[in-house]
């Protein structure tokens, strides 16, 4: 399946379309004031954790952000609302984003029957940058035999 990788310009426009049709029905929510890169930035976290229910986001910890920036558990509804019309976006245009690699190609290896893992070892320094989705691609690559993964992070030290 060959799918287009959609341009920052386009999902900018994407977010921007999707938040001037919710505003109007929530005029006083604060959280549909910010920029365009923090819902993208939000969505890339989604994406990362593996969420793909609304119900297992309004329950996840957000760690990563400060308090102030984080928004409210209210304002995870409209969060998700905007989040479902951009996935549903990039599907009708036959696009991906970044954040999509990582969840195709682990959704490969989970189903892929005739998939042998490469490695007996794999070394991960500054996995502190990396994703759950990401992590979890890489912890598919190494033989069930070994199951030899060492992860190195620095949990201060961000890109």
């Amino acid at each position: 399946m060959t799918h287009q990788v959609v341009q920052p310009w386009d999902r900018a426009n994407i977010v921007q379309g999707a938040l001037d049709k919710l505003a109007p029905s929530h005029p006083q929510r604060a959280i549909l004031s910010k920029p365009v890169d923090f819902y993208l930035e939000e969505f890339s976290w989604i994406k990362g954790q593996r969420i793909q229910r609304k119900e297992d986001y309004r329950d996840a910890k957000r760690t990563g952000r400060g308090t102030s920036d984080r928004g409210t558990q209210d304002d995870k509804e409209p969060m998700w609302a905007i989040f479902s019309t951009y996935l549903e976006t990039l599907s009708n245009q036959d696009q991906v984003d970044f954040d999509d690699f990582a969840l195709q190609v682990l959704s490969y290896l989970e189903n892929e029957s005739t998939f042998a893992p490469p490695f007996t070892h794999i070394v991960v320094d500054e996995a502190q940058d990396l994703t759950v989705a990401q992590l979890l691609v890489i912890k598919q690559l190494v033989t069930p035999e070994t199951n030899s993964l060492s992860i190195i992070a620095d949990a201060a030290q961000r890109i």
